[in-house]
């Protein structure tokens, strides 16, 4: 199952999937006009360069989470994946 939420201008968007076994993974765009914050808290950090792009690897134990900036948007995958997943996952947006 797919849900999707879109603001009013357009400058937020965020997908939630869910499949049968009820993994959840969430796909979010936003405008860049603010400062980015990470909960630090427990969380393992790690800045990744994949394909000349830069993104900010996210996890903790029951989530992980990558997280880009690309023309005015940023952009953040997130779910109970693995890196290598949720890497390809990232790589896949446009």
């Amino acid at each position: 199952m797919c849900t999707g939420n879109k603001d009013v201008n357009g400058l937020n968007q965020v997908y939630d999937y869910t499949n049968a076994n009820e993994n959840s993974i969430r796909i979010e765009k936003s405008s860049s006009l603010g400062e980015m914050c990470f909960d630090t808290e427990d969380m393992f950090i790690e800045e990744i360069v994949v394909e000349r792009e830069e993104y900010v690897y996210v996890q903790n134990e029951s989530y992980s989470s990558i997280t880009w900036t690309k023309n005015d948007y940023v952009y953040r995958v997130r779910g109970n994946l693995s890196k290598d997943e949720i890497i390809k996952i990232a790589k896949n947006i446009k």
